[in-house]
């Protein structure tokens, strides 16, 4: 399942067990593969000897972060094995906890990088730091995935005590209706309707229902043939008309502002005292803004292949790094994009400190 953009908050309330087992190996794999390329990344760096110019406290969030990944897959590996007999409650503290560690790394993370890596060790003019920038990115970037275990160990516990036999996932109720939203809402394929006679006569009640839901269907089109007198549906194929009606409900757009720029964002809340600056930078989440700005570098996400974070920074000027997530669906030109382009953006402020911007909801073009 996609994660949500906003750290921690995608929903897994909807998902069955199925699902949910689906996505823990979906993370195992993800785990697995940070580990090799961290481990492949750290045994480069020390036969240079660049190791050993790396700040402690970055060394330690590493070294802790590759110890964590390797406890997490395990204890996922047993969840997973677990839960084919039964869910208990072990399982879901186990997965509660992972959850809560990676919230807990991601802040170690922005500290070690942001705050405890001087600048002046970091050389991005040279191979090496550009791998360390690669360790830090791999591994924060798998420190929030593991944040939304919190929201799996909440689903759950609905599943506590029962077994598999006892479970029914939601999409095996009624396998044969499906909704179809270019047919006028639901579509129902009768060559997986067993002893389809049968099947009716011991369940009537259904069999009235989709009657009844044919007939509305029949008079829902047949009433989109008014054009003025009444409100209508517009069948699939009257794209014109479903615009309108999405142009009338949609809410006016938000206003997008130059100021506060970046640097302004970074002078504010490096001019409070440490213990203030937390609160300084909450004070510009949920603003809108518009900058003009230059591509440092792209990541991408091991368990979501079509979405990328996007690096960027005030031209001239390496700090603050903004954050944008990108769906390479809908931005096909990134693909191609290199170190320095100049990017026009437009998004909303959802975390601010001195050193690290990230924006959502971002609007964006190349510039010419």
């Amino acid at each position: 399942m996609p994660r949500s953009l906003f750290t921690g908050q995608t929903d897994y309330r909807h998902q069955t067990l199925t699902d949910i087992a689906e996505d823990l190996k979906n993370w195992l794999t993800s785990l697995n593969s940070v580990m090799i390329r961290s481990k492949k990344r750290i045994s480069y760096l020390k036969k240079t000897g660049y190791w050993n110019g790396v700040p402690s406290d970055f060394e330690l969030t590493i070294m802790y972060a590759l110890k964590y990944f390797d406890t997490g897959a395990e204890e996922i590996t047993l969840v997973l094995k677990d839960i084919q007999a039964e869910v208990r409650e072990a399982d879901i503290k186990r997965i509660r906890r992972l959850g809560q560690i990676g919230a807990k790394l991601n802040d170690d993370f922005g500290t070690a990088w942001h705050q405890n890596y001087p600048v002046q060790f970091k050389q991005y003019e040279k191979r090496e730091f550009r791998i360390i920038e690669k360790l830090y990115q791999d591994g924060r970037d798998m420190a929030v995935d593991m944040i939304y275990l919190i929201n799996v160990a909440e689903r759950l516990e609905d599943f506590v005590g029962k077994k598999p036999g006892t479970i029914v996932d939601d999409k095996q109720k009624v396998p044969w209706l499906m909704l179809r939203p270019n047919l006028y809402g639901i579509g129902v394929d009768l060559k997986k309707i067993p002893h389809i006679g049968s099947f009716l006569k011991k369940n009537w009640l259904i069999g009235v229902t989709l009657l009844v839901a044919v007939i509305l269907i029949l008079g829902i089109k047949q009433l989109s043939h008014f054009n003025g007198q009444i409100i209508s549906i517009p069948p699939s194929d009257n794209k014109e008309s479903a615009q309108q009606i999405t142009e009338q409900i949609r809410t006016p757009p938000p206003e997008y502002n130059d100021h506060p720029t970046p640097i302004e964002i970074k002078q504010e809340i490096l001019k409070q005292p440490f213990l203030l600056q937390q609160s300084a930078g909450a004070s510009f989440i949920g603003l809108y803004v518009q900058w003009h700005l230059e591509l440092w570098n792209i990541t991408t996400i091991s368990s979501d292949p079509n979405t990328i974070i996007l690096s960027l920074v005030t031209p001239s000027t390496y700090y603050p790094d903004i954050k944008c997530f990108v769906d390479l669906r809908e931005h096909p030109e990134f693909k191609r994009a290199k170190q320095g382009t100049g990017i026009f953006v437009k998004g909303k402020i959802s975390n601010a400190e001195a050193y690290s911007i990230e924006l959502i909801n971002c609007i964006m073009k190349i510039d010419e």
